[in-house]
């Protein structure tokens, strides 16, 4: 897959690029970013679909025909956007890390709310479990609570090691790699210590098992994890939904932290929480529109009523 002319692979090899970039600031920077991404674009769509494969646009339409309750009128506009949203993701993802290291210029960009109930569920000692929806540039989000407090964050696919000496040397973040067993031990160790540990709600990159549980989101019924619920209920520690998208104006952009949802402490509660993890996932798609959600290239894989039992 081609990547964009910013993203957060290729970053460690140009730091001449990546320091030239920081000494303008944040809005001369995003302007120049803003510039050749545009020159870029073009090139980037044009190679990153192989003969004979179906474009990103041609998934989401597919995936939301599937879903009854979304408004027909908006999916094509929808599916879209949807095919620019890595691009958008990597390049605001680039963007933000610029100044991971930089509190002052950080916080000219990203505007926060709901900071006072993250830090009062932090003084619980307990930790929280930390939900970045996958929307918008959602990958960046987990970095920047470590300036709010020492937090943990478990990864997929990510550079992490590579990027942490030029971009966030000096700020209390572990990461942990997705490994079956070891994640969830981390996770406890992490809350167990007072820290926030942020993973994702929506897919499990490991497939489906039998901690998955059936919802409902735009009228399509989805299997989902029930690690998040169930992690919050051994450690004691709330869930705290955020999201992360851009403001209206280029280069900023808001972090919600949402209410928190209590830790379960029955199997039935951790079905229960889930489903109101989902619905506020609905809600927020509703309000940001629907086709900058990752989920939309996995969502007919984890239907129920998929062609592969398997799962995805």
């Amino acid at each position: 897959m081609t990547l964009p002319v910013f993203n957060s692979f290729d970053l460690p090899s140009h730091p001449a690029l990546f320091r030239s970039l920081q000494s303008l600031g944040p809005e001369r920077a995003w302007d120049v970013m803003s510039e050749l991404s545009e020159a870029d674009l073009p090139h980037y769509r044009a190679q990153d679909s192989p003969a004979g494969e179906p474009t990103l646009e041609q998934i989401a339409r597919r995936a939301m025909a599937r879903a009854p309750r979304l408004d027909r009128e908006r999916i094509a506009d929808e599916a879209r956007r949807f095919e620019a949203y890595p691009y958008r993701m990597q390049l605001d993802s680039y963007f933000l890390a610029l100044w991971l290291n930089d509190p002052e210029a950080l916080f000219r960009c990203v505007d926060l709310s709901g900071t006072e109930r993250l830090l009062a569920e932090a003084s619980r000692r307990r930790g929280v479990v930390l939900l970045p929806l996958h929307i918008g540039p959602s990958y960046a989000a987990p970095l920047l609570f470590g300036h709010l407090h020492p937090t943990t964050f478990v990864y997929n696919r990510a550079n992490v090691d590579d990027l942490r000496p030029l971009a966030f040397p000096d700020l209390d973040v572990e990461a942990v790699p997705l490994a079956e067993g070891g994640t969830y031990r981390s996770a406890l160790r992490a809350l167990a210590g007072g820290r926030l540990f942020s993973m994702y709600p929506e897919v499990d990159p490991r497939g489906k098992s039998r901690h998955h549980t059936a919802v409902q989101i735009f009228g399509a019924e989805l299997d989902v994890p029930l690690g998040p619920a169930i992690l919050s209920r051994a450690s004691g520690s709330a869930m705290m939904p955020v999201t992360l998208e851009r403001a209206d104006t280029g280069g900023h952009y808001r972090l919600q932290i949402h209410e928190p949802i209590a830790a379960p402490t029955t199997s039935a509660e951790c079905v229960d929480r889930t489903v109101a993890v989902w619905r506020l996932i609905e809600s927020e798609l509703e309000r940001t529109g629907f086709g900058d959600w990752e989920i939309w290239y996995d969502f007919e894989r984890m239907l129920t009523d998929r062609e592969d039992p398997r799962g995805y």
